[in-house]
Order: C-alpha cells, then sequence, then structure tokens
C-alpha cells in the first residue's frame, strides 16, 4: 500500500519539533540519496562534486579504467533519474521536451 501526502501530512502534523528533526536525521543516516540531497540543499557549490560522481558511474560503463564496457542502460538511466531527482539548476541537464533521455553530465570526453 502506497502512503498518500496528506497521510504523510497527518503522521508529521502530531510530531513535535524534536521528534521531527529525529526523523530527518533517521533519514539522512539511512539513505544515501537524503544525505545527497541535505548536500545540495546546505551546500549548493558542491553539486559539482555530485555531478562528477554521477559521471562516472556513466563512465563506467561506456569506457571502465579495466575490462570491457558493460553498457548496462538500466544502471546509467538509474543515475540519470537520480540526479535529475537532486539537481535544480538547468545548465546540468539535458532539454527533456527534445527527448533527451542523457543529462550534460554525459559529456565525458
Amino acid at each position: 500500500m502506497n502512503i498518500k501526502i496528506t497521510d504523510l501530512k497527518k503522521y508529521l502534523s502530531n510530531k513535535t519539533s524534536d521528534e521531527m528533526k529525529q526523523e530527518i536525521i533517521e533519514l539522512f543516516k539511512n539513505y544515501k540519496n537524503v544525505q545527497e540531497y541535505f548536500t545540495l540543499k546546505i551546500f549548493p557549490k558542491n553539486e559539482e562534486n555530485i555531478l562528477k560522481k554521477y559521471k562516472q558511474i556513466i563512465k563506467n560503463e561506456f569506457s571502465p579504467d579495466r575490462g570491457e564496457p558493460k553498457l548496462r542502460y538500466s544502471i546509467m538511466r538509474t543515475a540519470i533519474s537520480d540526479f535529475r531527482k537532486l539537481s535544480k539548476h538547468p545548465k546540468n541537464m539535458a532539454d527533456n521536451s527534445s527527448g533527451a533521455k542523457l543529462l550534460s553530465m554525459v559529456k565525458i570526453y
């Protein structure tokens, strides 16, 4: 069963400020994407470092340092999707209306 936003709002409205902070800290400790999200919220200039991480994931699929390229589209698509959720800067994203699936981070070479 998927939780709805209204259910989440009800749950959160019953929490004190300290309980809310504790919930956020637990999320931060347990989920890497939450850590990246808050890193960008608190230190927006770190987007370039996170961009480099996702570039490296894609680069490793096309031309790894060792071995043959695996070209796993699902890994590349997940990396792009994850970065798109984090990044709010249009300079780091391709024009989605043109059907482009890759972010500008695919400019590896």
